[in-house]
């Protein structure tokens, strides 16, 4: 995969990914629990996606694209 190469994968794939970062900022307890989640995560979906999923958005909201 790219950078952020998230061409390759349906939206489905997407969700059930952004609900897996969802589940991990749940879990982490520190700063550097978060910057684990955001390298893990970050070839897949992106540091916008990421990042709205720990401000508090749902996957669902994080994935909605914005005009």
């Amino acid at each position: 995969m790219g950078k952020t190469d998230t061409q390759n994968l349906t939206l489905d794939e997407k969700l059930a990914k952004a609900r897996e970062v969802e589940t991990a900022v749940k879990g982490a307890k520190t700063a550097d629990d978060i910057t684990n989640v955001i390298s893990t995560h970050f070839s897949i979906l992106g540091h916008k996606i990421i990042n709205r999923i720990i401000l508090g958005s749902s996957p669902e909201d994080a994935l909605r694209i914005k005009a």
